[in-house]
């Protein structure tokens, strides 16, 4: 799609992957071809919240596989800076994606972040363990508080 072009982090580029997944572990793509029925406006509100859910999903696996739930608000601020000229109208009429800007702020909503964090605080729990018991193994890469190894540093 060219976004990946926008996405430097490996935590971004996590959370797009993240996303992604949430797709297909809420079986969106069955969901689809039941909305076939749908009249336009209705099917695009029907999208609109599959996106929704994939985010919301999104930030909870990248979170639990141990980067930073801000990753994923970096993405939702990137994607509204690159959608820069989206008008209200124009979102009605013409996407099956929520604005950006809406996506960043269901992704910011304390909820959301509570879960995330502490998925991320649980999955760094384990990385501190392995850092004091395992620190001499090279495969194991530690993250910081922000999802980014020391390798990566």
């Amino acid at each position: 799609t060219g976004l990946l072009d926008y996405f430097k982090t490996d935590g971004e580029i996590a959370f797009a992957l993240a996303h992604e997944v949430g797709h297909l572990i809420a079986r969106h793509q069955a969901d689809i071809g039941d909305s076939v029925w749908l009249p336009d406006f209705l099917r695009r509100i029907f999208l609109q919240r599959m996106e929704i859910e994939a985010d919301r999903i999104g930030i909870l696996l990248l979170a639990a596989a141990g980067f930073h739930p801000n990753h994923a608000l970096a993405v939702a601020k990137k994607q509204a800076t690159i959608a820069g000229g989206y008008s209200v109208w124009k979102q009605i009429l013409d996407t099956t994606h929520p604005h950006p800007k809406d996506r960043l702020a269901r992704l910011s909503e304390a909820k959301t972040m509570e879960e995330a964090l502490e998925l991320y605080n649980e999955a760094n729990a384990m990385d501190k363990v392995t850092e004091k018991y395992f620190s001499g193994n090279p495969s194991m890469s530690i993250s910081d508080e922000n999802g980014i190894s020391k390798s990566e540093k």
